[in-house]
């Protein structure tokens, strides 16, 4: 009787958690919608693919600049029962944070002059002159390991509606003023907002911040090297499948279909998916104590109930993009049943890369990684210059489709 009070006690505890974090990313999503509205009615479709292409460049380079540290410390902290030793590694992470914005700024100055001729977008200009700030991009992925390992999830809800509320306020204003904003100002600002919100984060966390100590370097550089390189190639697979379309259009194509692109994943898939997110990161803390029979329950309840979450917020984001947005971009539609598969089949991938974190599946990461580097590389190769923005949504979805499977094997029939 003890142990069933307390399974429920749990569950309820669980849910409550999971409520708080879906209804915060609820309104971040809303507030996401809104401010790609205000972008895409404030700027030519030229020019709103350009602002895009610049971030998708930069979150590209960011996904690639983790390293498997993050996700390693996120899982020492998340198994490791002192809070004293839990606080160390959190600054020790911090400190490894900066050491990576520091690589991050000279990659972005060697791109302004070596990389960005592989692309018809030209962005040299972009990059040359906010370096330093388009750094911040590596840390949201931080942010959010730390978070989940600790439980905060508070801090990290405080940290995503700030990002999002500054930036809506700042496009309100300018809407309302009616100000004629340059890309390189809204690229700026909302680079600087992003330092903000880092900072009120980390006072926020201030009290699970405690001394850095230098052994504890070793024992995240074994971490990494026994399991966080091996989640970390998975991740930037899974992550890095839009940038990478987003990269190989802009090789090809202008920053038009980058818009259309962009639109697509940003208001259809990428906000839809921050709530499955967000139950991955509820669970995660104790995946570990899960059976699998337990696991397998809950996958097979996110396969039914993503089908109608996703219809809910594809028919939201289908009304603002018909009522906010101008003819230009209703050439979206087109490609909406692609992603609607890509989004369902990504979302149900969610709590299948938690578990095989917390369940330390590391070769079968490795695998999964491989298989997905090669099908989406060659897929956009192949397919982009052939059907162009059609191209980059079949090569991700054969990649996602084929991932997915991967995993349903290893987990329902394999495990």
């Amino acid at each position: 009787m003890k142990l069933l009070e307390s399974l429920k006690k749990h569950s309820i505890h669980n849910q409550f958690k999971l409520l708080y974090l879906s209804s915060s990313k609820l309104l971040g999503m809303f507030l996401g919608y809104i401010n790609i509205i205000f972008l895409g009615s404030l700027m030519p479709v030229n020019d709103f693919g350009i602002y895009k292409f610049y971030f998708h460049v930069l979150n590209f380079i960011a996904i690639f600049f983790e390293f498997g540290f993050f996700t390693a410390g996120s899982r020492l902290i998340a198994l490791n029962d002192s809070h004293e030793k839990k606080k160390k590694l959190v600054s020790n992470l911090l400190v490894i944070m900066l050491i990576l914005l520091f690589l991050n700024v000279i990659l972005q100055i060697f791109l302004c002059y070596y990389g960005t001729g592989l692309f018809e977008i030209k962005i040299d200009n972009y990059l040359a002159s906010s370096y330093i700030l388009g750094s911040i991009t590596i840390t949201p992925f931080l942010i959010q390991q730390i978070s989940q390992a600790i439980g905060a999830i508070k801090a990290l809800s405080v940290y995503s509606l700030i990002v999002q509320m500054t930036f809506f306020l700042y496009l309100l204003n300018i809407s309302i003023l009616q100000i004629d904003m340059s890309i390189i100002s809204l690229i700026k600002t909302n680079l600087f907002l992003q330092w903000i919100a880092l900072f009120i984060y980390v006072y926020y966390i201030k009290d699970f911040i405690g001394k850095i100590e230098w052994e504890l370097f070793h024992e995240l550089f074994k971490e990494v090297k026994k399991y966080g390189l091996k989640v970390y190639l998975s991740r930037a697979v899974d992550t890095g499948t839009y940038s990478l379309d987003s990269l190989m259009i802009g090789m090809f194509f202008s920053s038009t279909e980058v818009a259309i692109y962009s639109i697509g994943i940003s208001i259809f898939s990428s906000s839809t998916l921050a709530i499955f997110q967000s139950y991955g990161l509820i669970l995660y803390k104790d995946l570990h104590k899960y059976s699998m029979k337990e696991l397998k329950q809950k996958i097979l309840q996110i396969y039914y109930f993503s089908f109608f979450i996703i219809i809910f917020v594809f028919f939201l984001a289908s009304l603002l993009v018909i009522y906010f947005l101008n003819n230009e971009y209703h050439y979206v539609f087109n490609y909406l049943i692609l992603i609607f598969l890509l989004t369902y089949i990504s979302s149900n991938n969610q709590l299948y890369y938690y578990i095989f974190q917390a369940k330390g599946f590391g070769k079968e990461m490795v695998n999964l990684s491989f298989i997905a580097i090669f099908l989406n590389i060659f897929g956009n190769l192949i397919f982009i210059p052939l059907y162009g923005i059609s191209g980059a949504f079949i090569a991700s979805l054969i990649t996602l489709i084929s991932t997915h499977t991967y995993m349903f094997y290893i987990f329902f029939i394999k495990g």
